[in-house]
């Protein structure tokens, strides 16, 4: 199953009959988020060089590198990123438990945002 699967939920799929739910969320830190993704893309890197630097340079660098990529990248530009993404990737996540949704969102603004949800099946098992 892919993203673009005509099976999942989309924008045109919401029922005005069928009841929905919200599902906010506020970005507050997102410091660890970048450091780690920072830290994983230089590992990848470094695994595909030939020469390798010593442990503790790679250390250092990858720390600094880290730090300077959290102080540039501000919570609400995760958010902006983020928000898109998920309309996308909550209907896909959800189906493969068994849940069919319909996603939409909307709002956002500055690290809030808000995506408007409605099930259209579940699976229900116990």
């Amino acid at each position: 199953m892919t993203l673009n699967d005509p099976l999942l939920g989309n924008n045109s799929a919401m029922h005005a009959e069928k009841k929905v739910f919200y599902l906010n969320l506020t970005i507050l830190d997102a410091k660890a988020a970048v450091k780690a993704k920072v830290l994983n893309k230089i590992q990848e890197r470094q695994a595909k060089r030939h020469v390798k630097a010593p442990k503790f340079v790679q250390t250092r660098v990858a720390n600094r590198l880290a730090s300077v990529a959290s102080a540039v990248v501000k919570p609400h530009k995760i958010a902006e990123m983020l928000g898109p993404r998920l309309e996308k990737l909550l209907p896909y996540l959800l189906r493969e438990k068994g849940i069919t949704v319909a996603v939409d969102m909307v709002f956002i603004e500055d690290t809030y945002v808000v995506w408007e949800l409605q099930v259209s099946y579940y699976l229900f098992s116990c």
